[in-house]
C-alpha cells in the first residue's frame, strides 16, 4: 500500500474511536450554540455532505436580497459571500460583504456552495455582482476524513461554477484555517498549492491563506487569540479576514498573506 493511503487509513481509524468522536460532538455542540446565539437562527444539522438548503433558508436569503435591492438602489458594489461556517458566523462583523448577502452555511463543503449559488442564481442575476468571497473550501469534507482526491474534484468544480455563473465577478477564496486534525494537516500544504494553482489559473481571482496569518509558532496548529475552538475565528480573527477580504478586492496580487 502507498505509504500516503496507509496513513490515511490508520487515520480513519483514530477518529473513529469514542473518546474522538466524543470531542468532536463537544466542538460541534459549542460552534451550533455560538451560532444560535450570533444569528438567531436554527441551523440544520442532521448529517454531511447531504445539501442543507432547506425551503425555510431559501425564502429567508431571498427575503434579504429584496431587502438588500431596496435599500441599495446604485448597487456601486456589491460583494457575495458563500461558504461554511467561517464566513456564516462572521455575520454581521464583517464590513466587506453586506449580512444580507452572506450565504455562508454552517457544515457545507463545495459541492453545498454551488448548489446555494445555483438556487439563489434567478435572484442574484440582475445585480452587478463585483466580487464573491468563497470558503472555506475543503474544511469541512477535510474534517469529515472524505477521500483527498475526491474533495480537490469537488473542489475544481465549485470554482469553476462559479466563474461560469459570474464571469465578471472577482473570486476571493481561501481554504481551511489552522486546526488540530491529523487528517487536515496530513494534506492541507498540497491543498492549499492546488487552490493556489486554480487562483493562478484564473484572471479575476485572489487566494486568502489564512494559515499564515492564524497559526501559532508552529506554523501548524491554530492561534487562540484567533481561534474560539480550534476551527472557527474570535473576534479579533473575524476583523482579520474582513480586511484580508478587502484587501482583496482591490489588490493586484494573487495571494493574500495579511491583512496589511
Amino acid at each position: 500500500m502507498d505509504p500516503l493511503q496507509e496513513l490515511e487509513t490508520v487515520l480513519r481509524q483514530v477518529v473513529e474511536r469514542p473518546a474522538i468522536q466524543k470531542a468532536h460532538r463537544r466542538t460541534q455542540k459549542e460552534s451550533l450554540i455560538k451560532w444560535i446565539l450570533e444569528t438567531g437562527r436554527i441551523p440544520y444539522t442532521h448529517g454531511f455532505p447531504e445539501y442543507r438548503f432547506q425551503e425555510i433558508t431559501l425564502l429567508e436569503f431571498v427575503a434579504n436580497l429584496e431587502n438588500y435591492k431596496i435599500e441599495n438602489p446604485q448597487k456601486s458594489e456589491v460583494a457575495l459571500a458563500f461558504g461554511d461556517s467561517i464566513i456564516a458566523f462572521a455575520g454581521k462583523q464583517l464590513t466587506s460583504v453586506d449580512p444580507r448577502l452572506n450565504f455562508g452555511q454552517p457544515g457545507s463543503g463545495s459541492p453545498n456552495f454551488t448548489r446555494t449559488a445555483e438556487s439563489l442564481y434567478p435572484y442574484l442575476k440582475n445585480l452587478d455582482v463585483n466580487y464573491i468571497v468563497l470558503g472555506c473550501f475543503g474544511g469541512n469534507p477535510l474534517l469529515s476524513y472524505q477521500d483527498y482526491n475526491s474533495v480537490k474534484q469537488e473542489t475544481e468544480t465549485a470554482f469553476r461554477s462559479f466563474r461560469t455563473l459570474f464571469p465578471n465577478a472577482r473570486l476571493i477564496v481561501y481554504g481551511p484555517p489552522p486546526v488540530y486534525d491529523p487528517y487536515v494537516n496530513l494534506f492541507i500544504e498540497d491543498y492549499e498549492k492546488f487552490l493556489y494553482s486554480l487562483v493562478l489559473g484564473d484572471t479575476n481571482s485572489v487566494y486568502l491563506h489564512l494559515r499564515s496569518k492564524f497559526s501559532n509558532h508552529s506554523g501548524v496548529y491554530p492561534d487562540k487569540k484567533y481561534s474560539s475552538d480550534g476551527v472557527h475565528l474570535t473576534k479579533d480573527g473575524i476583523q482579520i479576514l474582513d480586511r484580508m477580504i478587502q484587501r482583496a478586492k482591490t489588490t493586484s496580487l494573487k495571494l493574500i498573506l495579511d491583512e496589511k
